[in-house]
């Protein structure tokens, strides 16, 4: 059933793109896109 393996495959994806987004606030660089995206 491909129902199945998509909330699966969407964890995955969020998982992974939660885990950047911690690097990349880590780094720094997440206030500087910030700033440059909202101003």
């Amino acid at each position: 059933m491909p129902g199945k393996s998509t909330p699966k495959l969407f964890s995955r994806l969020l998982s992974n793109f939660l885990y950047f987004l911690y690097s990349y606030k880590k780094s720094g660089l997440a206030t500087l896109f910030y700033f440059d995206f909202f101003h």
